[in-house]
């Protein structure tokens, strides 16, 4: 048997291959450049990121607490309740803690941005009314 040095080689990067998880972060200039890079490749690898991008986002929905602007009966989107209902509204029925922590993060920002990052580690759903 002889030695086929092209053969070692790919047998070798097969067993070598490591798996990487790779994440993006919406809100940084720098990974949607990346993002929009990969999703000019080819259609496969479009469907690729696109899989990725909509399971990491199912993940994120998951982790992240609701909130109601009709006492419970029903939830909305952090949208809609920024544009129904008055902010100091919304934060008197926020949690203190968490609220504060947030503020740190973030302030200055928008509304929306507050109430949403608010929603991501908040410990518990929002009900207001």
């Amino acid at each position: 048997m002889s030695f086929n040095q092209a053969e070692y080689v790919k047998k070798y990067q097969r067993e070598q291959r490591i798996e990487k998880k790779v994440t993006f972060n919406r809100n940084s200039p720098d990974d949607m450049a990346i993002l929009t890079w990969l999703t000019s490749r080819p259609a496969g690898m479009v469907k690729y990121i696109k899989d990725l991008i909509h399971t990491d986002m199912i993940e994120e929905a998951k982790k992240m607490k609701s909130i109601s602007i009709d006492n419970g009966v029903s939830t909305c989107t952090p949208a809609e309740a920024v544009s129904s209902v008055d902010w100091d509204v919304i934060a008197h029925y926020m949690d203190d803690d968490t609220r504060e922590q947030v503020a740190a993060e973030l302030a200055p920002c928008t509304e929306l941005a507050f109430l949403t990052r608010y929603l991501e580690i908040a410990p518990a759903d929002l009900i207001i009314g």
